[in-house]
């Protein structure tokens, strides 16, 4: 028999408070009961994204490319329809990302790009925290930058500050206050070199709602 499902059950912010406490496999299963169950559980499911293959499988089926170098790339190109449906379905959902270089997706993210190349408006309109992790000299610091913000809180990354062009790298953190005015919390982490002391210094004063902080420990020696 049918049974009508009680109105308390209709409110998001109820289900939401109900639904954090089930696992992500429970969670899942909500998604077919109803469209309002459908996006409570769907906003939980992709607030806290930890892997950007698991983002941009979304955009179109990805997987493991064996050469010289193990890399991930789309099984085959994702075309506007696609592009449509992750911006309309999932990326409005993604309030925190989690970047390991070892993840190896600068093919992927070059055809991210490229789709958003017309659109002024960010990939993940409503990210608020971007963890970005790069040691090597791979490109992973340029492909931050594709979803960087304005409306970013908090910043968290652990630099290669060895491998990468001091330039380059000079560059990155300069910008910071201007893409990312409103963070309140910044994590540099890495081992920096002394030659960036005074640009650190700079953007610090360039943001006034920090309330966090995180730097590399400098040895002893360094003046």
């Amino acid at each position: 028999m049918f049974t009508t499902m009680h109105a308390l059950f209709s409110i998001p912010e109820l289900l939401c408070i109900i639904f954090q406490m089930l696992k992500k496999e429970d969670q899942r299963q909500c998604i077919v009961v109803c469209k309002i169950w459908s996006e409570v559980s769907l906003d939980l499911l992709w607030a806290d994204v930890r892997d950007v293959k698991r983002l941009l499988n979304i955009l179109a089926p990805v997987k493991m490319k064996y050469g010289e170098d193990i890399k991930y790339i789309f099984d085959s190109p994702p075309d506007h329809i696609q592009w449509t449906r992750f911006q309309t379905k999932y990326s409005h959902r993604i309030r925190s990302l989690r970047h390991y270089e070892d993840q190896k997706i600068p093919s992927l993210m070059d055809i991210l790009t490229s789709f958003h190349a017309s659109y002024s408006s960010p990939i993940l309109p409503n990210l608020r925290k971007l963890h970005w992790y790069w040691f090597s000299v791979d490109p992973t610091l340029q492909m931050a930058t594709t979803f960087i913000h304005r409306d970013i809180q908090c910043y968290h990354t652990d630099i290669g500050w060895q491998y990468h062009s001091p330039k380059e790298v000079h560059a990155h953190v300069a910008a910071i206050p201007d893409c990312m005015p409103a963070l309140t919390a910044l994590f540099l982490d890495g081992n920096p070199f002394p030659e960036y002391t005074e640009t650190i210094v700079r953007i610090l004063r360039a943001l006034p709602y920090l309330t966090q902080l995180e730097l590399p420990a400098y040895s002893a020696n360094i003046q």
